[in-house]
């Protein structure tokens, strides 16, 4: 009996394709933009009062979420938003974590977009389309 190796493929292992995230990562995200969205407007900040929650996604699964905000034209430099962001995010977390009945609630990662700026849609958007 012998054992020989595999033969060595040249460039390593193949990358798979990037998988679609699967109806209960989207319904994940569904969720936490619903109860974000009402959390920001409820804020007492008025910068994070007049934030717009454009998306959220899978980041790379719902275990990590990247939440999408679009700034107002009259917002403070990104930075500044994004700190104020982050110092909310335990209050954020623990209020999603009322909301969507989840062993697990999801690290929330954010990002910032200008006003009167929109992202490509993303394979996530051009099915919700299709639902409709």
């Amino acid at each position: 009996m012998s054992h020989r190796k595999p033969p060595h493929r040249p460039g390593g292992f193949r990358k798979e394709p990037p998988r679609r995230p699967g109806r209960k990562a989207l319904q994940l995200c569904k969720q936490v933009s619903h109860v974000l969205t009402y959390l920001l407007g409820e804020c007492r900040d008025e910068v994070l009062q007049s934030l717009y929650v454009d998306r959220v996604e899978p980041a790379p699964d719902d275990k990590r979420l990247l939440v999408t905000v679009q700034l107002p034209a009259d917002a403070p430099p990104p930075d500044n938003v994004l700190a104020r962001l982050f110092n909310q995010i335990g209050f954020f977390r623990s209020e999603i974590a009322a909301e969507i009945h989840r062993k697990r609630v999801p690290e929330l990662a954010f990002r910032c977009i200008p006003h009167g700026v929109s992202l490509e849609p993303t394979q996530n958007d051009s099915d919700h389309e299709e639902e409709n």
